[in-house]
């Protein structure tokens, strides 16, 4: 668990740092302000030597032995060294070479003992210290900040463009919940990720290094003392951030039931109130909060542990550093100076120390959302352009079903042998009995789905080898459950055609007898329809979805039960306007009410996922097989019928094909 573990948040961290490279500009300049800050903070640590020294000694003429700043780094040390005699004169020579640079040894000068010590210090505080701390303070964070957002956008719409280019089989097997969750839930976590990785992480590591320097130059040996900490820090970190880890994404999952929950709950919010569901649906929910919030109790106890054990280290070691730190000034081999500042620099580094190990914690939990991110992000687009994809321009001759056989993921064939061919122009009729497969077999044509076995062709050309793009162009459909999104009436209208100029619009509406209902708003054309189009009636939404086809002009027309849930008066309005919309058009019709397709020009019969008969409305009760038993069954004859929409020839463009009353020419 532990290498897998980390092996996958290497893996996810080195994909999400591809998101935060475009971004270095920013970075880099967050860096500097914090390595600033940094220095600053260390510097202020170092006046105190002077400032202790200067106490100790008041009053004596004794001055104080400073190291010579012309002392190099040593190079010529003799093997008759003892090592740890050898390291103090490394040290020394480092100390030498840093108080031996122009500005240190102006600032030293300045702050050394004297009578005005304590107010040269207060000075460099308040003009030096203090600015820095608010200029690099402002700038980290303004950074940081503004990369943190910019990763965040990127990384939302690199899932967005994912998902919006999965096949239907993706969604079909897929909770919505989930993939809602992944979007919202998982983004928003992975913002406090990297708003920690570059905030506190990038601050805090480089404030302890700051710090840590500063106790190295005034005595190594007890800060080499103290840093034995760190193997246990390491360990400690390492083995409970994959516990964190663990929890953190099955919380998430749990996160990702609510959000499932909801969705039902909103999208069913009419079957809930028409059945009087509250309190169960109340209940359901309280439950499914009530996993979740086991499943956080667990990350919480996990966290808790990883921000404890780092501490108990920090704090023992610390101890027993001040406790060597005393035997060290007993035997006189470091200043009570020195101890005083590397036990400042210590307890300095305690503050960030326990940020970065909380931080790290924090990030270990979050890395199951971006595991699910990434999981997510590198699914195989299941539907895409074959390397020679042909372009389709136009549909000349037919459509043809050859051989198809199809299943959906995992489960039994829906579809068995399906084989008939459809000429251009033809108004082709699909009935049977539900679950006969009739949708799946026309979601076919516009590569929603592909067939298990078969081909679905046009004009000879298999459409897994056409550009998908091409192919849907020549597509439009109307579904019996039509979708508008909550935008104005112009816009819905004009989503097949971005590039539509607003008489074609009106043009579109007016072929889709919706034109009076839109010139009766106050806003016309700029109606907004509301959440999947609440403001309008059944008839009027499905007019739209018409006029919606209708601008899009598309020669392979797909109507699925179009009229299927409307009223007698709604779907007489519905009717005349489909009459326009199927001129000239190749058409495929689902129907349930065998009324509206007896003037097809065939009819396919649908029985468990094969064909059972096919041929025009006489031909087939002539027959008496099964059509002519769906059409006892129905009373065909009491149903409205349908006016007579046999192809004339071809309509064109709407915003043309209509005279100033906005009646077809």
């Amino acid at each position: 668990m532990g290498e897998t573990s980390l092996k996958t948040k290497i893996k996810s961290l080195r994909r999400f740092f591809g998101f935060v490279l475009p971004h270095w500009r920013l970075i880099l300049v967050a860096f500097i302000a914090t390595w600033v800050y940094s220095l600053a903070g260390a510097g202020a640590i170092l006046m105190l030597k002077p400032v202790v020294e200067g106490l100790a000694q008041r009053g004596e003429t004794k001055g104080v032995e400073s190291p010579s700043p012309t002392v190099g780094l040593p190079g010529g040390a003799t093997s008759e060294l003892e090592p740890a005699q050898q390291l103090r004169e490394a040290g020394e020579g480092v100390k030498g070479w840093l108080v031996g640079l122009g500005p240190v040894r102006a600032v030293v000068a300045y702050v050394g003992p004297g009578p005005n010590q304590f107010k040269h210090i207060g000075y460099i505080v308040l003009l030096l210290v203090a600015p820095l701390w608010t200029a690099t303070v402002l700038l980290e964070n303004y950074a940081s900040e503004r990369v943190a957002w910019h990763v965040l956008a990127d990384v939302r719409v690199a899932l967005f463009e994912k998902l919006s280019s999965m096949s239907l089989s993706f969604f079909s097997g897929r909770r919505i919940g989930d993939l809602i969750s992944r979007v919202t839930n998982d983004v928003a976590t992975t913002q406090t990720t990297i708003n920690m990785i570059f905030s506190d992480i990038l601050v805090h590591p480089l404030r302890i290094a700051a710090f840590l320097v500063v106790a190295l130059l005034v005595s190594w040996e007890l800060t080499l003392f103290a840093l034995a900490a760190v193997p246990l820090l390491a360990l400690a970190i390492s083995r409970l951030g994959g516990r964190i880890h663990k929890q953190g994404r099955k919380t998430l999952e749990r996160l990702a039931d609510i959000t499932e929950a909801l969705n039902q709950m909103f999208t069913g919010i009419r079957v809930v109130k028409a059945f009087g569901m509250e309190s169960e649906e109340n209940s359901e929910f309280r439950g499914t909060s009530h996993r979740q919030l086991a499943r956080a109790f667990k990350l919480v106890r996990a966290r808790a542990w990883a921000l404890a054990v780092p501490h108990a280290i920090i704090a023992v070691l610390i101890g027993l550093a001040l406790l060597a730190g005393s035997y060290l000034v007993a035997e006189e081999v470091i200043k009570p100076s020195d101890l005083a500042c590397v036990a400042v620099a210590l307890v300095a580094m305690i503050s960030p120390m326990k940020r970065t190990v909380k931080c790290l914690n924090t990030i270990s939990a979050n890395m199951g959302a971006l595991d699910r991110i990434f999981e997510m992000i590198d699914q195989d687009v299941d539907l895409q352009d074959v390397p020679d994809a042909a372009e389709l321009t136009e549909v000349r001759e037919e459509i043809r079903f050859r051989d198809v056989w199809f299943a959906y993921c995992g489960e039994d064939y829906v579809l068995r042998g399906i084989d008939f061919v459809v000429p251009v122009g033809t108004v082709c009729a699909v009935v049977g009995e539900t679950g006969a497969g009739k949708s799946t077999m026309l979601d076919l044509i516009p590569r929603f789905y592909e067939p298990s076995r078969g081909s679905v062709e046009i004009d000879g050309l298999d459409v897994r080898l056409a550009k998908r793009k091409s192919l849907l162009k020549h597509v439009a459909i109307v579904a019996q459950h039509p979708f508008l999104f909550n935008r104005s009436i112009a816009e819905n209208i004009r989503y097949g055609r971005r590039d539509a100029t607003l008489e074609e619009v009106r043009a579109a509406a007016r072929a889709a007898r919706l034109d009076r209902f839109v010139e009766s708003q106050p806003e016309g054309y700029d109606t907004v329809v509301g959440e999947r189009g609440s403001r309008l009636s059944g008839g009027q939404r499905q007019c739209l979805t018409i006029a919606r086809a209708l601008l899009k002009d598309a020669p392979i027309l797909i109507l699925d039960e179009a009229t299927s849930s409307l009223d007698s008066e709604s779907e007489r309005m519905v009717q005349n306007a489909l009459q326009n919309l199927m001129k000239g058009r190749t058409t495929f019709v689902i129907a349930h009410r065998l009324s509206t397709v007896r003037y097809a020009d065939m009819i396919v019969v649908l029985k468990g996922g094969r064909i059972a008969e096919q041929g025009t409305h006489e031909e087939l009760l002539q027959r008496g097989g099964e059509y002519a038993k769906l059409h006892r069954l129905q009373f065909a004859d009491a149903f409205v019928e349908m006016p007579d929409v046999t192809p004339q020839s071809p309509a064109p463009a709407p915003s043309k094909a209509e005279n100033s009353e906005g009646n077809p020419t």
